[in-house]
């Protein structure tokens, strides 16, 4: 072997070793991976489930009190719409019953017929928890009463109701149908003279 052969090989020989350092070079610049955190202590672990199970047994509880309150509701006020329309049954009877009354006195037995119906029509809308108003001789009260006219002036207190022309209704603590009223008037005042009289100069 020459000369020229052996520069050859060694010249073979260190590419050969370039190329394998190369190739091990990527590997050696990978960085060694950060420490990962720390593991919760068992104390930890046994504080957060702790919590999360207090949060779920609130929330269960609260959707038990929801749901009483909806079916508690659902119970009062299930049949306000069916209730409302049974409204004008009662407001029909009591005409039919002022009828009779005009015409036949407060002796008949048609009076005495439609007063029963009222009166049973009555019960049973109480039972179902709608009962009626009775305001007059209160003092008017825009949540309950709707003022139709105002009276003239009388012995009672100002905005005091006197005259009830449509019987409102409740239903539990919920208002069905305000009651349609008259109000007093407020009363003049007479004027006061100055106790002094005419105002002078001195």
């Amino acid at each position: 072997m020459n000369d020229s052969d052996e520069r050859e090989m060694s010249e073979e020989s260190a590419q050969e070793g370039n190329g394998s350092d190369e190739a091990v070079a990527p590997e050696a610049a990978v960085e060694e991976p950060e420490e990962s955190k720390a593991e919760p202590s068992p104390e930890e672990i046994i504080s957060d489930l702790e919590d999360k199970w207090k949060r779920a047994l609130a929330e269960l509880h609260n959707v038990r009190r929801r749901s009483e309150e909806e079916r508690r509701n659902a119970m009062s006020y299930g049949i306000s719409s069916f209730a409302r329309d049974m409204l004008s049954v009662c407001d029909n009877l009591g005409r039919a019953l002022d009828a009779a009354r005009r015409e036949s006195g407060e002796s008949s037995e048609l009076l005495e017929g439609i007063g029963a119906i009222e009166r049973e029509l009555l019960d049973v809308m109480t039972r179902h928890g709608v009962r009626r108003m009775e305001p007059l001789g209160e003092k008017f009260d825009p949540n309950y009463h709707e003022a139709v006219f105002e009276a003239g002036e009388t012995s009672g207190d100002f905005d005091e109701v006197v005259e009830v022309v449509q019987s409102g209704y409740m239903i539990g603590e919920r208002l069905l149908r305000p009651a349609r009223v008259g109000i007093a008037r407020a009363k003049s005042k007479p004027v006061q003279e100055d106790e002094a009289g005419e105002t002078g100069d001195g």
